[in-house]
């Protein structure tokens, strides 16, 4: 009797063995972006656009919450990951950003890209007050209007914009 009772643990001990691992599932991250109250209906629906973009990339892994708040400057402080926001609004904190309001500054895109990704507007902005919020440019748009902050050093190469 011991013998077949030795047998049976050798038997479960190997079939609890031969089981599927379970996969590690990683937590999916919800990344929350303030958006300023009053925004275009085009610029809202190509932020919704851009929200379903990263969900369908990431498979759900990553998703986007946009939070309409009256104040996006202060959202970075209250834990907002991002905000979205016009150069007139970044101004409040920089005032450096007013030069980006004028509808010429740029020839076109590229030209937009290589100056907003310069080691000199770089410093401009690091020893600037923006520099104070702990935060960064992320992207930007050419309309003359908008730009991505984030609370983290966060740096893209312009490729991949």
């Amino acid at each position: 009797m011991k013998r077949i009772t030795a047998w049976l643990l050798v038997l479960a001990v190997i079939l609890c063995g031969c089981g599927q691992e379970t996969a590690q599932l990683s937590p999916a991250v919800t990344l929350t972006v303030a958006v300023q109250e009053g925004l275009s209906s085009e610029a809202m629906a190509g932020l919704e656009r851009f929200c379903q973009k990263i969900d369908a990339l990431s498979d759900g892994e990553m998703t986007i919450q946009l939070v309409p708040s009256p104040d996006v400057l202060d959202s970075l402080d209250q834990g907002c990951n991002l905000i979205f926001a016009s150069n007139d609004e970044i101004a409040r904190a920089d005032s450096n950003f007013l030069s980006y309001t004028s509808p010429f500054y740029f020839y076109d895109y590229i030209h937009l890209s290589q100056t907003l990704n310069s080691q000199a507007f770089r410093d401009l902005i690091a020893e600037g007050t923006l520099s104070l919020l702990g935060a960064l440019p992320l992207a930007a748009f050419y309309d003359g209007n908008s730009v991505i902050l984030s609370s983290g050093p966060l740096s893209f190469d312009t490729a991949d914009q």
